[in-house]
């Protein structure tokens, strides 16, 4: 196994990620108070006015991709607008095509679940196991295939989301946007709404959610 690209914010600052975007006065930190293991993890917080803040990072092509991260809602959140949804983890290739995985608002734009979508997926909503204010483990698995390509989804190791039935031999997904980047609409995140996220970790083999920072991460078994 190889961790192709991670960021655990360890070193207090933003410097893991290759660059970062903010618009307006949205923010990025490395914040003890974003942690979910060792000191730091990252707050991505939004202003009322504009919808990115995100960091990039990138790493080379494979044809089976993992992605995990540790993700938190702030209580309260909202984003303005019925049904729509702003991406938290956009993965994406030099030509243009991409993966989504979006938080979505309900009727009244405030937190409700995740969106996925992208290639010629099926867009899919889901709320399990989703929640404000407490830690989830998000964990994706890309498959780039002709005819059995596609993606599985977990949230805190319930699957949300499978297709693998797709053409998706030319898709090379290496590189990635973790924070707000918006895609749908007018989803601006109100002001001082956040997002945390921690232990990053993009590799070409399954692992499990890690359980300390700096850890060693643990090769899964292969089932997704």
């Amino acid at each position: 196994m190889a961790i192709l690209a991670s960021n655990d914010f360890e070193a207090g600052d933003l410097s893991e990620f290759v660059s970062t975007t903010i618009d307006g006065s949205m923010t990025i930190a490395a914040l003890e108070a974003a942690k979910k293991l060792g000191t730091y993890g990252g707050r991505f917080t939004g202003d009322g006015v504009e919808d990115q803040a995100y960091g990039l990072l990138t790493w080379s092509d494979v044809n089976d991709l993992y992605v995990g991260f540790h993700l938190k809602v702030s209580s309260g959140y909202n984003h303005g607008g019925a049904w729509q949804a702003i991406n938290i983890c956009h993965l994406q290739e030099a030509g243009g095509n991409e993966f989504e995985f979006r938080l979505r608002g309900n009727a009244t734009g405030n937190a409700w679940g995740f969106q996925i979508l992208g290639f010629t997926l099926a867009t899919t909503n889901s709320d399990t196991n989703f929640s404000t204010g407490n830690w989830m483990w998000i964990y994706i698995h890309y498959v780039r295939n002709n005819g059995a390509g596609g993606a599985v989804i977990e949230v805190n190791g319930t699957e949300i989301f499978s297709e693998l039935d797709n053409n998706t031999s030319t898709y090379d997904l290496k590189r990635g946007l973790f924070g707000f980047h918006m895609r749908q609409g007018t989803p601006i995140p109100a002001n001082g709404d956040y997002i945390d996220m921690d232990n990053i970790i993009i590799s070409d083999a399954p692992f499990s959610e890690p359980v300390a920072a700096g850890g060693i991460v643990v090769l899964r078994r292969r089932r997704m």
